[in-house]
């Protein structure tokens, strides 16, 4: 059954591990290095990371830094397959 689950949440975490993913393939170890390098305060990103209200300009920038792929793209859309 689907009991207890939070569509919202999962989605959050799946949109954490694809970008968590493409961090460690630029060697980018830690989440304060993204945050410089997207010019957002790590408080903020961290705060992303948990509520989900990334800004289309936000996701952009993540997108550019980490060389994200369409399939990237799509799973965190929601309509692509398993990351």
């Amino acid at each position: 059954t689907n009991a207890g689950r939070d569509p919202v949440k999962e989605h959050h975490a799946v949109v954490e591990n694809v970008v968590r993913q493409r961090m460690a393939g630029a060697g980018i170890k830690r989440q304060k290095a993204l945050s410089q390098k997207i010019k957002m305060s790590e408080s903020v990103l961290s705060r992303r990371f948990v509520d989900g209200k990334w800004s289309l300009d936000e996701m952009i920038k993540i997108a550019q830094t980490l060389h994200m792929t369409e399939h990237d793209a799509a799973v965190i859309l929601g309509v692509g397959g398993k990351t």
